[in-house]
């Protein structure tokens, strides 16, 4: 689909870095993502404790089970609010269950649950973190025990990683003093932490599927299949977009302003014909954007890919003891997107390679930095003494891994299985449609603003791939 608008309604393996053995028992930590912050906040929690002597996993509410939460006995629960409050859509079956309207659930049902909630939010909005705050009061209505007071995250300010850090830093110490025989031995005592001032180093990223490279012949023959239907595929849940977003054609795609290097507003015209959309006045649109072949072609230089590469996603097996720890079936392989593929592809239609970047993202690229000079550097930045530092450097230079890759990390060397597990999916950025469902039921119209000051991903795809308004897509 390359220049193409979508609308919405042996990878070397590495070895596991050494780390204390699992002498402080199990913890699952689950999380309900709606943009992917929660999940990747579960997972950063789950390999720190990991690495400090727990028997840590992390499990997706979108699959949740009530034998999984009856049966947990120490849990740390990451949840998103969206809309007004509520959870994220496709977690809303278990909010639904842990409310428990109906009843079914007896009271002391989680009398011997350990628990603590992360909640993810934004001040702006009217129900402030309203899915954490209702998850931890149903939790300890339920039988729970709080470990620690419910976290808030507030991302109104930008500071949403640094609420999680500061939340996470207070969890893992209450975990290790209430859980592990050496705590004080680590560093951990009941006064202070007593560790330095850098950040944890993580060892390289854990990994659920793999890429494995197809031969001529083999891409050849997955060319010649008919197209898969979509009930036969085993979708992430919060990937849907990827499979189901029809391609629209843009009919007009100009320019409102007088000319003017640095600013832009477009006025934008899509035909939903043919693509299965309707839209109600006031909707908004939702706009699948697409990394720029420069940042595509940066990012694949800096890290040795062949950009014309197929491959397919392969699901690693589950060990016997994650298996067991679930007590559940495996469940189908989830594609978090349509493969095989190019390399080409996933790095210009579903990865985040010009977003922001998280402290957390920066803390996990630290083991596959192999110029000592330039690990040492990103390691100093991200001390936790260091924040002023940091954000001075992320304010002047907004940094994004394909800037990053290009100068600072220029040494990295970091597998496409291990990229895919790192980096964030793009998601849909969305636009106030200003046109009525009534005048022009099959034509969607909006405005694009775009500033060379702060270009953002979708009004520069926007901007420059879409100026020819006869372009189809």
């Amino acid at each position: 689909m390359g220049g193409g608008l979508s609308f919405l309604k042996k990878e070397t393996a590495y070895e596991a870095p050494k780390k204390e053995p699992p002498m402080a028992g199990s913890i699952n930590v689950y999380f309900a993502s709606a943009t992917g912050n929660a999940e990747k906040f579960a997972k950063a929690i789950t390999r720190e404790l990991e690495g400090l002597g727990f028997d840590a996993d992390y499990f997706n509410l979108n699959e949740f089970t009530k034998e999984d939460i009856l049966g947990c006995k120490r849990a740390l629960f990451v949840a998103s609010s969206s809309g007004e409050g509520q959870a994220p859509f496709e977690c809303r079956p278990f909010m639904k269950w842990i409310e428990n309207e109906d009843g079914t659930i007896t009271r002391d049902a989680l009398d011997g649950m350990a628990f603590s909630v992360f909640g993810l939010g934004n001040m702006e909005y009217r129900y402030y973190n309203k899915c954490g705050l209702d998850l931890d009061k149903h939790l300890h209505g339920l039988g729970g025990s709080r470990i620690m007071e419910v976290g808030l995250g507030d991302d109104s300010n930008g500071n949403l990683e640094d609420d999680f850090e500061l939340w996470k830093d207070k969890m893992v110490r209450a975990l290790m003093l209430k859980y592990h025989p050496k705590a004080a031995t680590l560093g951990f005592k009941d006064e202070i932490i007593s560790h330095s001032g850098s950040s944890k180093v993580p060892g390289k990223v854990r990994t659920e599927f793999r890429t494995v490279p197809l031969s001529a012949q083999e891409v050849a023959a997955e060319a010649a299949k008919p197209p898969r239907a979509l009930s036969e595929i085993s979708m992430e849940p919060s990937n849907v977009r990827f499979f189901t977003a029809p391609p629209v054609k843009v009919l007009v795609n100009r320019e409102l302003r007088p000319e003017d290097a640095g600013l832009s507003t477009r006025h934008i015209e899509l035909d939903l014909t043919d693509s299965g959309l309707q839209y109600q006045t006031a909707d908004n649109v939702a706009i699948l954007a697409e990394n720029s072949a420069v940042v595509v072609e940066g990012v694949a230089k800096a890290l040795g890919y062949t950009l014309a590469k197929v491959v397919r996603l392969q699901p690693k097996q589950m060990s016997a003891k994650a298996s067991a720890r679930r007590q559940v079936a495996i469940r189908p392989f989830a594609e978090p997107f349509p493969s095989p593929c190019s390399v080409r592809d996933i790095l210009t239609r579903f990865m985040d390679l010009s977003g922001r970047l998280s402290q957390t993202l920066l803390l996990q690229l630290v083991p596959y930095i192999t110029d000592l000079e330039q690990k040492s550097w990103l390691i100093a930045l991200l001390s936790k003494d260091r924040k002023a530092e940091y954000k001075e450097f992320v304010s002047s230079t907004h940094p994004s891994l394909a800037s990053l890759l290009g100068k600072e990390l220029s040494s990295a060397e970091i597998p496409l299985t291990d990229l895919l597990h790192l980096v964030p999916y793009l998601q849909p950025r969305y636009y106030t449609i200003a046109s009525s469902s009534t005048e022009h039921p099959s034509c969607v119209h909006m405005c694009c603003a775009w500033s060379s000051k702060n270009a953002g991903l979708c009004s520069t795809y926007l901007k420059v791939s879409l100026r020819n308004p006869e372009l189809s897509c």
